[in-house]
């Protein structure tokens, strides 16, 4: 049994639409057009290779039989040679009761096998979710660095779009003995050195810094720079302890060619005689000049050293500069910068004692730092000479990193996979045993079968059938150059054509053909299986006055044989609908299932249908009728279903009778009758020309023919619904 139809991409259906039933017997109504044949198709060839984004489950060993246009050409139109059919003889019990034990012991094997493969299914189906979280836990990769700066987008190339794919190459990748001792960051921020590089000047290493190690240990900041102390004012001036103050009053305040005496720059008294500056003059010896001469030596090239030292923005527009870098020179420059705030005190006071912080510490480090940088800038040029390896060397390292840390992921995963082949492995066995059980069987029928066909049976069921409807213009024979193939006759016994039958005709001989294949066989090499029927629209060029004939074949046949595991009906016609649905609501419950086809601007759909519904389309039809901005092929068609229902369920009245009113004769009427008296609207003569197509006559045409058929006060009742 089939449960579920799921059909996609063909003609209308632009999404899935899926049809599921645990039901025998399944209905499905629909407008022309809405996209039942599509289905029919689909199941008539669900290996096709048009329709691989369909799909059907359940079935297991059944053989779908398919009424369609297809098969009406396949079997009718191609060769006057119909094939035979083969059935059972009923003379024979004794084989009938042989081979109906080994096709119920067959049917036993396949109910076994299919709880099997049910049991399969539902196990892998566990599994496969289970797998299919861990996929997506590792496709977290992709998400995680194909975005951002996509730095490492290159490293994910040809697995961004397939999850399955990215987990399998992370699979395949060797867990590392130990964690990398790189990082994610450390492997992009490579990768950007990489790609930002080509093209360009190789890197330039970074300056080192100078030792200042020499003069900042200098003996003479650590000397108290003062005048001789063999001079008259040496006891003096020490008292005072402003040897640095008459310095420079000596220095930037006297003249010292001017007349004497001078004023004192300290106290503006003219107190400065030749004696005095002598005196002072002989403080401030050579001695005192020498040290102060070496001490702005010192200071000059200690500041001069400093300047020569690079700013922190040329360091920072290398590729290698680091905050540790940017940290150790502004600690370097604070030390520095206090260096030179004394030297610059002990330029202005020789006589002060100062002692300079050591920056040898803090050289070295930066030293260190700026020397690890220029390795890696060394290391970075030659890796921009062969940028290829160097870029396959860092993909190497990120699928490396990565398989470290979704290891537990991939031990599932892994896992999982393991208890899959397990779980195929046991139930394969048991699934092969059944099947072979079923091949022998499947042989034993077979030859049963040889001992006991015929193609008899079916040709007298035919034209028994053929009679029962008042047939009586042809029937089906045995060819007259075979026993295994049929052919069309007349009743003069002249060999008909089946090109030659009314499309009425040709839908009943066509359909009885189908009824007795579904018993029978037309090889009868092949053993017997479970059935699946489906029928598309067999009523859609016949007049009324065989659709209760059809009704009662289908149900005879199909809805109340045991032989017949399932079946689908296809309709356009509401009353034929009808027909079929079982009026009893617990057995129409239990055993049917009722769905529509239903085709918008978005496509064709299905839906569950339920048996109420059935009056709501009528009530539809009405709608789209009296709405005049309706499509003008839709308000034609929906007419013609109204006057069928109505006049053939409600009324029982000959569909074509309907039209043959004196007053529906009139010129004005011909587009409204030609359309409405066409037999099928499946077919290609039935192309509807909208320029025929006049709203108003149409409308008038359809009101008339209430108006002369007695029902004026149902069509101003219905004419209201909107």
């Amino acid at each position: 049994m089939l449960t579920k139809i799921k059909v996609h991409g063909l003609s209308t259906f632009f999404n899935a639409s899926v049809l599921e039933t645990d039901k025998k017997v399944n209905l499905v109504y629909g407008l022309n057009g809405s996209g039942k044949s599509t289905i029919c198709k689909f199941l008539r060839n669900p290996e096709g290779a048009e329709f691989t984004s369909c799909f059907i489950e359940g079935g297991e060993g059944a053989t779908i039989f398919v009424f369609n246009d297809d098969f009406i050409h396949e079997n009718f139109y191609e060769s006057e040679k119909i094939p035979g059919i083969f059935s059972l003889s009923k003379e024979n019990k004794e084989f009938e009761r042989m081979i109906s034990e080994a096709s119920t012991s067959k049917a036993t094997l396949l109910a076994e096998k299919e709880s099997q493969v049910s049991a399969y299914t539902s196990a892998l189906s566990k599994l496969k979710a289970e797998k299919e979280k861990v996929v997506e836990a590792i496709f977290e990769i992709k998400r995680k660095y194909s975005g951002g700066d996509r730095i490492l987008k290159f490293c994910l190339e040809g697995m961004m779009a397939n999850k399955d794919k990215l987990a399998e190459h992370l699979c395949a990748i060797s867990k590392p003995v130990a964690e990398p001792e790189f990082t994610v960051k450390q492997l992009q921020e490579e990768a950007r050195r990489l790609t930002t590089s080509q093209g360009k000047p190789p890197e330039t290493e970074l300056k080192m810094i100078p030792s200042y190690n020499l003069v900042e240990t200098h003996a003479l900041f650590k000397t108290a720079i003062v005048g001789s102390q063999d001079s008259t004012f040496a006891r003096f001036i020490n008292n005072l302890r402003n040897s640095d103050w008459i310095r420079q009053g000596l220095e930037k305040y006297v003249n010292q060619d001017g007349e004497l005496p001078q004023s004192c720059p300290f106290c503006q008294q003219p107190t400065l005689s030749n004696h005095i500056l002598e005196h002072l003059r002989c403080y401030f010896d050579k001695t005192y000049d020498v040290q102060i001469a070496e001490l702005n030596s010192l200071c000059s090239n200690y500041i001069a050293v400093i300047e020569r030292i690079p700013k922190l923005s040329e360091y920072q527009k290398s590729l290698f500069y680091s905050d540790s870098i940017g940290v150790l020179y502004t600690q370097l420059q604070t030390i520095l910068l206090g260096n030179k705030l004394l030297l610059d005190k002990k330029v202005e006071s020789p006589s002060t004692v100062i002692e300079l912080e050591d920056t040898t510490e803090a050289v070295n480090k930066l030293n260190t730092a700026l020397a690890a940088a220029n390795a890696n800038i060394v290391t970075h040029n030659e890796k921009v000479r062969n940028a290829k390896i160097s870029l396959a060397e860092i993909n190497s390292k990120f699928w490396s990193l990565m398989r470290w840390q979704y290891d537990a992921n991939i031990v599932l995963m892994q896992t999982i996979d393991q208890d899959m082949a397990q779980l195929q492995k046991s139930h394969k066995g048991e699934i092969d045993k059944i099947c072979a059980a079923i091949s022998q069987l499947d042989k034993k029928i077979v030859e049963l079968q040889r001992q006991v066909v015929n193609t008899d049976e079916a040709i007298g069921k035919i034209n028994a059938e053929l009679v029962k409807m008042g047939i009586m213009d042809f029937a089906i024979r045995k060819h007259e150059t075979s026993a295994h193939l049929y052919e069309l006759a007349r009743s003069s016994e002249v060999p008909g054509s089946f090109k030659t039958l009314s499309e009425g005709e040709k839908m009943i001989i066509s359909l009885l053909y189908f009824c007795e294949l579904c018993m029978g066989t037309q090889n009868p090499d092949k053993p017997s299986s479970k059935r699946i029927v489906v029928l598309d629209d067999p009523i859609s060029s016949l007049s009324h006055i065989f659709i209760f004939n059809v009704g009662r074949l289908i149900w005879s046949h199909f809805l109340r044989n045991a032989q017949i595991e399932q079946v689908f009906i296809f309709t356009h016609s509401l009353y034929f609908f009808y027909e079929l649905t079982e009026i009893n609501p617990e057995n129409r419950k239990a055993t049917q299932a009722l769905f529509r086809v239903s085709k918008d601007a978005t496509g064709s759909k299905i839906f569950l249908m339920s048996y109420e519904d059935i009056q709501n389309d009528y009530h539809s039809y009405w709608q789209i009728v009296n709405n005049q901005n309706s499509p003008p092929a839709l308000i034609a068609n929906c007419m013609r279903n109204i006057l069928e229902y109505f006049f053939g369920f409600v009324e029982k009245t000959s569909f074509g009778n309907v039209f043959q009113k004196s007053a529906l004769q009139e010129p004005h009427f011909q587009a409204f009758n030609r359309y409405m008296n066409r037999e099928s609207h499946s077919f290609g003569q039935n192309v509807f020309d909208l320029k025929e197509f006049d709203y108003e006559a149409f409308r008038r045409g359809f009101k008339l023919i209430f108006e002369e058929c007695g029902y004026r006060e149902h069509y101003r009742k219905m004419e209201k619904i909107r």
